[in-house]
């Protein structure tokens, strides 16, 4: 019998931006270090940045997802499927597609807010709104400023 500490946690991260990127490789490492059955893969937009060069190659999909495709398969062709999917919170579309992708497969999804500005439209696309099942934000002056502008309290917490 396995103990739930033993199976494999399946984590997906997409990550748009630079700032996104090197702040979730930290955490990744952290994680990974201090929780070896954490079992990520991570979905990168951009390149460029040269975050997740070295060493990373194991869980860094090689093909960059692009900002603009519609069809988001969350599975890897060697039947990995996540049981967490997160996701940068920079406002883009393909964050939307990946949210909403996570609630038909009934996975559930998670955005962290770093920045004390612009929380409604980090989840606003084409005047509909897509919340992940939890929103992690820095601090609890952070939960109020996105309550006035309109997010759900009962989904963020601070991290």
């Amino acid at each position: 019998m396995t103990n739930p500490g033993d199976c494999p946690l399946k984590i997906l991260f997409l990550l748009v931006e630079l700032a996104a990127q090197q702040y979730w490789r930290s955490v990744i490492t952290f994680w990974a270090t201090n929780h070896p059955t954490m079992d990520p893969r991570i979905r990168l937009v951009d390149f460029k940045f040269d975050v997740f060069s070295d060493n990373w190659n194991k869980i860094v999909d090689p093909t960059p997802v692009g900002k603009c495709v519609t069809d988001v398969d969350l599975s890897y062709g060697d039947g990995w499927t996540p049981d967490l999917v997160i996701v940068s919170c920079g406002g883009y579309e393909i964050e939307e597609r990946y949210i909403n992708a996570a609630k038909a497969a009934g996975i559930r999804s998670i955005a962290c807010i770093d920045t004390w500005y612009g929380y409604r439209r980090r989840f606003t696309f084409r005047k509909q709104t897509a919340y992940p099942d939890r929103i992690l934000v820095i601090d609890d002056k952070m939960i109020e400023e996105a309550v006035t502008e309109g997010l759900p309290a009962d989904i963020m917490e601070t991290a």
